[in-house]
């Protein structure tokens, strides 16, 4: 049971990553297709994107220290007139609309008592991929926001995991729903030459702080205060081209395996049990190969 609670777990802190970086706008930056190269996997890969659409399509990329904010005198965190809370809101909701519908490029999370972990990340408006290889186990996630439906694959078991969203959990996930966690923009600074503005929240009783690139409505550093510390997110090698529609399919002859079926049945084995889950110690790697 154990075993099998922990995989659970991977996938909702997977829901809680893309939640760090699902937002969509109407810019129309990245309407030039690359084909970015995905990890070797299971999951058919998509070409090099072409010279001429790269040229053609804007890049960004931040360099080997990425996401540290700078130090210098001109770029020191100063306080902003804020206004009202109206007017905050009006601000930080007009940072989103610059948001690119198309993106690539790679994120890292860090925090105490957790290995550090880096990611590939495409998105093309509602659909994701994201690919990460945490202590030699590659994973996979493509998710649909518009279907809300996210696929994982975890190569230790060779199998792919299917979660359901609500309609609910998709917005909440979006970047805008920090407008609902009592935003503050507290100062702006410059990550890697880029000018941010910095933004301050409480989602769930979870304290945050988001560097907004005010020219991409994107963020290029999250802080989260954990129990154990804070837990950093940053983002680099931006690219804001749209990936080959290939990357957010799932390969043929997929095996999928319905992580909402085997929750129901795990309620189901509370309800026999009188309200009381047995004691019972499952072995998800042989419940897998069934």
């Amino acid at each position: 049971m154990k075993k099998a609670i922990a995989l659970i777990l991977i996938l909702t802190l997977m829901v809680s990553v893309i939640g760090l970086v699902a937002c969509g706008g109407d810019d129309e930056n990245g309407e030039d297709e690359g084909k970015p190269t995905a990890t070797k996997t299971s999951k058919p890969t998509a070409e090099e994107p072409d010279d001429e659409d790269a040229d053609e399509a804007e890049e960004e990329e931040d360099g080997d220290e990425a996401g540290e904010p700078t130090s210098e005198a001109d770029d020191d965190e100063e306080e902003e007139d804020t206004g009202s809370d109206d007017g905050v809101d009006e601000g930080i909701a007009k940072l989103f609309e610059k948001a690119p519908k198309c993106i690539q490029g790679e994120f890292v999370t860090s925090g105490p008592g957790m290995p550090e972990v880096e990611q590939k990340l495409w998105m093309k408006e509602k659909k994701m991929r994201m690919e990460a290889t945490v202590e030699g186990q590659e994973s996979i996630s493509i998710a649909d926001l518009e279907e809300g439906v996210i696929y994982t694959y975890m190569s230790q078991m060779g199998k792919w995991f299917r979660v359901e969203i609500s309609a609910e959990e998709v917005a909440e996930m979006n970047m805008e729903a920090i407008l609902d966690c009592d935003p503050q923009i507290v100062g702006s600074q410059s990550i890697d030459g880029k000018s941010c503005t910095i933004v301050e929240y409480h989602c769930a009783g979870v304290e945050s702080k988001a560097w907004i690139w005010k020219d991409k409505g994107w963020p290029l550093r999250v802080e989260t205060q954990s129990p154990k510390g804070t837990v950093v997110t940053v983002y680099k090698n931006l690219k804001f081209i749209c990936a080959d529609d290939s990357l957010f399919e799932l390969p043929k002859g997929a095996e999928i395996m319905d992580m909402g079926e085997m929750i129901e049945g795990f309620e189901g084995m509370d309800d026999n049990s009188g309200g009381e889950m047995p004691d019972i110690d499952i072995d998800i790697n042989e419940l897998l190969k069934n």
